[in-house]
């Protein structure tokens, strides 16, 4: 009783810990990225609240795979251990959906204030909303303005627009072409990010039925924390196989695996439900496979001791 009381301790200080981490990296990575956007936001609290959303994926996996390591190291059973750890990271979950939801929606936060300095000639720039800018100076016009769904548009002053829309624009940094590692499992936070903002802003049972499903799957990895008798071990071989489940939920999740899935079960399952019904066939079945294989294995022996 009192590893799980240190159980429940330790996830709750680490999930905090989590939201705080990958909130303020966000959070000030944007601020400096703004060296070179156009105007400056005009709510503190909006904005942190939306980093958060963003990151509450990352947030997820990083609090559950070191809750498992922590459980493993104090030797909880694999059943107990999994099913403190999925309740609590169900229970938060749910909590951060009521937080963001009451705090504000879930657009980024409004853009408006003072003015401040562009980038230099050439700088191209992009809103959340995917608009692309094209400046040929540090002034912001003349601009080239490019956004889906409509065609290029040629700014030469401000008064100027044909669509009528004018996006507030964020600096778009540039990078190599190679897609490394750090940079790929990043990019692919960002897609469950995207996930999970659409299914936020659905309806509460729509995210919980997928973020439940996604927290088993993670949750019945437990039995990898088990492998060896060096916990250092298990735990790299608990982020690769975290690693593994995050590029096969961006798989699942793609609209080209979603369309074949929809084709090969004649559309009988909604859209919104094939992802977590994977996620929950998958995460029972290596839970099943967890409890009864040790108990399985420990009849076999006492058999052959019998016999012997």
């Amino acid at each position: 009783m009192r590893n799980i009381v240190r159980l429940l301790f330790f996830f709750c200080s680490l999930f905090i810990f989590g939201i705080l981490l990958f909130t303020a990296i966000d959070f000030f990575h944007v601020r400096i990225a703004r060296l070179t956007t156009i105007v400056l936001p005009d709510s503190f609290i909006r904005e942190v609240t939306f980093f958060f959303q963003k990151r509450l994926p990352e947030v997820l996996y990083f609090t559950i795979l070191m809750s498992l390591s922590y459980a493993a190291r104090r030797k909880i059973s694999c059943p107990v251990s999994m099913l403190c750890v999925f309740i609590l990271a169900t229970g938060f979950t749910a909590l951060s959906w009521m937080l963001i939801d009451r705090i504000g929606d879930f657009n980024p936060p409004p853009l408006g204030g003072k003015t401040i300095t562009l980038g230099e000639k050439g700088l191209i720039l992009s809103s959340n909303d995917g608009a692309i800018v094209l400046l040929n100076g540090p002034q912001e016009y003349p601009r080239l303005l490019v956004m889906p769904g409509v065609r290029a548009e040629y700014h030469q002053s401000q008064d100027d627009h044909i669509s009528g829309t004018v996006p507030a624009v964020n600096a778009l940094f540039f990078r190599n072409a190679e897609n490394d590692l750090i940079t790929g499992v990043w990019d692919k936070f960002h897609m469950v990010s995207l996930k999970f903002e659409t299914l936020l802003t659905k309806s509460f049972p729509d995210f919980m039925l997928y973020a439940g499903a996604l927290i088993l799957l993670l949750v019945s990895m437990r039995f990898i924390m088990n492998i060896s008798s060096w916990h250092f071990a298990n735990l790299l071989a608990g982020v690769v196989f975290f690693g593994g489940i995050l590029y096969f939920e961006v798989f699942i999740d793609s609209p080209q695996m979603q369309r074949l899935l929809s084709a090969a079960i004649n559309d009988k399952i909604p859209a919104d439900f094939i992802s977590p019904a994977i996620f929950y066939l998958i995460g029972l079945l290596f839970i099943i496979a967890t409890v009864l294989l040790p108990s399985l294995s420990k009849k076999s022996q006492r058999k052959r001791r019998g016999y012997a």
